[in-house]
């Protein structure tokens, strides 16, 4: 096992090699593009700078993605504030019962320049994003995915989302992220995470950078609820996750690390392996994944654990048989 961590270490490294000349390519050509950067955040904050309340020094939101309520002059999350009025324009038409046939030009520019603005920051002042947990920033960063595939599969998008999610998968960095306790301005995560696969399987093409944004949740040391809703009920998003073990952005000791305990999930790997839902060819890393939990479950339980196993192996089996045989 070890020798397979080195090596796909050896691979990530190399990846991220690439991506740190283009974070330096973005930072350079992105000097002279401060003032339409400038022109950007005028066209969002200014509205809420006229706000009738801002007289008595108070706005009433605190966050783009909360309900309405006391808060400062501007949201919290002002410096995502172009990414997040896009997505509430997005969520607004899709509400109304229209759909939204391509993501328009000045939208694209929105998102863009404050991504090359959220970069700017995260390399030379960190500081000014400090009072934002990095659970929060990458929140609101999921808003793109949600947004429509013009905007993530838009090559600058795409490059500025990698620049900054390698920024993020530091070892200290990681350590920082947390999924259990509650992130300012949003009701659930978990509900979010949720619309995020059903937007992946529906139109990612099977992404990159989408499918890394993805994997954030799915780490060991965060809740088993996660990994199940990917591997249960949204499992039709497996098909879409092409993306091969050597273009993973962060650590596989992230997620292989830590030996999977929990029974059902085990189960859901088994099951989606036999129905060829997840195999080498399609899904290879997280065919990776399920193997080398299976594998650890097998050799390292009780005897009573092992007989256990071998049981469900062929309910499942005869279960795969039948279904197979009826069609």
């Amino acid at each position: 096992m070890q020798d397979i961590a080195t090596r796909l270490h050896t691979l990530r490294k190399s990846a991220h090699s690439e991506t740190s000349a283009t974070i330096d390519a973005l930072l350079f050509g992105g000097m002279e593009k401060f003032g339409l950067i400038a022109d950007v955040y005028k066209m969002y904050c200014f509205p809420y700078l006229r706000c009738p309340s801002s007289v008595s020094g108070t706005y009433s939101k605190d966050s783009l993605l909360n309900a309405k309520g006391r808060g400062p002059l501007i949201p919290f999350d002002w410096l995502f504030l172009p990414i997040v009025s896009v997505y509430n324009i997005a969520v607004n038409v899709e509400r109304s019962g229209e759909l939204i046939e391509e993501v328009t030009l000045d939208a694209i520019v929105s998102i863009e320049m404050n991504l090359l603005f959220l970069l700017n920051l995260e390399v030379k002042k960190p500081d000014i994003l400090k009072p934002m947990s990095h659970s929060m920033r990458y929140a609101r960063l999921l808003c793109i995915f949600l947004i429509g595939s013009d905007a993530f599969l838009d090559i600058r998008i795409k490059n500025l989302l990698t620049s900054l999610f390698t920024l993020y998968t530091t070892a200290a960095t990681l350590e920082e992220f947390d999924f259990r306790s509650h992130i300012h301005g949003m009701s659930s995560f978990y509900d979010l995470f949720c619309e995020l696969l059903i937007q992946f399987a529906g139109c990612s093409f099977g992404d990159h950078t989408f499918s890394n944004y993805l994997l954030m949740p799915l780490h060991q040391r965060h809740d088993v609820k996660y990994r199940k809703a990917l591997w249960g009920e949204f499992c039709d998003a497996l098909r879409c996750f092409s993306m091969p073990i050597k273009s993973v952005l962060m650590h596989t000791s992230c997620f292989l690390g830590v030996i999977e305990e929990d029974e059902e999930l085990l189960q859901l790997y088994l099951k989606n392996i036999i129905s060829q839902n997840v195999s080498p060819s399609r899904c290879p890393f997280f065919y990776l994944v399920a193997v080398h939990h299976l594998c650890h479950y097998i050799f390292d339980v009780t005897l009573v654990g092992v007989c256990i196993f071998e049981a469900m192996l062929g309910e499942m089996f005869i279960l795969f048989g039948h279904h197979e045989h009826a069609s």
